[in-house]
């Protein structure tokens, strides 16, 4: 089962490749890169912001990784989906959670004034 997570995950990344690069050409020298320039190091020395995730967006996606593992989590304890765990909870975590959740879908559905929703990766399909 993980085996064929772990290939979907990755020939889909790969397809993405194709739709984000300006050419085939490009494409492919990206997927080049990912082999010969391997440097683990530009995860710590900050040089990853450069590669166009900012670090409020790297923080963002660090939260949603987070809250995932969490559901995650619960599902594996508890043995069942995160919503009958919530109806098992009193009416105060219920509530709680939903308005996080609420709160989290409004701060984190906005990127700021940068932020333009016509440069959606699909754009230049």
């Amino acid at each position: 089962m993980l085996g064929r997570v772990l290939t979907t995950f990755v020939l889909v990344d790969f397809a993405w490749i194709f739709f984000r690069a300006n050419s085939f050409r490009d494409a492919i020298e990206i997927i080049g890169r990912i082999f010969t320039r391997m440097d683990p190091w530009t995860l710590f020395d900050g040089s990853l912001y450069t590669w166009g995730l900012e670090q409020n967006e790297f923080q963002v996606m660090l939260f949603g990784i987070a809250v995932l593992v969490l559901v995650d989590l619960v599902k594996r304890m508890k043995g069942n989906r995160i919503d009958a765990f919530l109806a098992e909870q009193c009416i105060w975590f219920r509530w709680g959670a939903l308005i996080v959740l609420f709160i989290c879908c409004v701060v984190f559905g906005v990127y700021g004034q940068g932020y333009d929703a016509s440069q959606f990766i699909y754009f230049q399909f």
